[in-house]
Formats: structure tokens, C-alpha cells, sequence
């Protein structure tokens, strides 16, 4: 909900590293709200992370996913889930970038 109310978005470009994911996580401006904000309970943060480097991982491997779309996801204190999911497929391109990429960091 956050998300969508204060155009709350952040982005990182595959394959991602752990730390990618790390900063992914904490860069939008609703992320106290997993940590326990006012006292509110903190959620599975590992388990989110878990997830983004999965869809990360998935959005490398597989280059005919032109669009993936994972809404509503809930996390809790334990767990997260992915209440809808959307994909996009196009013809998978010619990878010229696979050696440059690996390289990175």
C-alpha cells in the first residue's frame, strides 16, 4: 500500500549481489515499516531478500522474461508471500553482455 501511495520504488539491474539486494531493500522511503516502526513488529527481512535475489537471479538466467510482476506480496514476521504474479515473455534476444556481467561485482 505504501508502495503504490508514495510512488515508492526502487530498482537495481540483474544480476544482483547480495548487497544489491541489502540497499534494495532499505532504499525506499517505507522501509522502517519492515523493521519495526513505532513498535510495531518487525518483518522477515531475510525472507524478502531471499525473494528479490530470486526474481534477480530468474530475470538473468531467463532474458525472454521481458516483464515480471509480483503483486500483492505480503511479508510477515515469518515468511513472505506472493499473492499475484504476472509475466511478460518475448523471444529471447542473442546475449552478447554474458562475460561483462558475470565480471561485475
Amino acid at each position: 500500500v505504501a508502495t503504490d501511495l508514495l510512488g515508492d520504488w526502487a530498482y537495481r539491474i540483474p544480476p544482483l549481489t547480495d548487497r544489491d539486494v541489502h540497499e534494495l531493500v532499505r532504499s525506499v522511503r517505507a522501509a522502517p515499516l519492515l523493521f519495526g516502526h513505532n513498535g510495531a513488529p518487525a518483518v522477515d527481512v531475510p525472507a524478502l531478500e531471499d525473494l528479490l535475489a530470486r526474481v534477480g537471479q530468474l530475470a538473468d538466467d531467463l532474458p525472454e522474461v521481458a516483464d515480471l510482476r509480483l503483486d500483492p506480496v505480503l511479508v510477515g514476521v515469518k515468511g513472505v508471500i506472493v499473492l499475484g504474479a504476472q509475466v511478460l515473455l518475448s523471444r529471447s534476444p542473442v546475449r552478447t553482455d554474458r562475460v561483462a556481467r558475470t565480471l561485475r561485482g
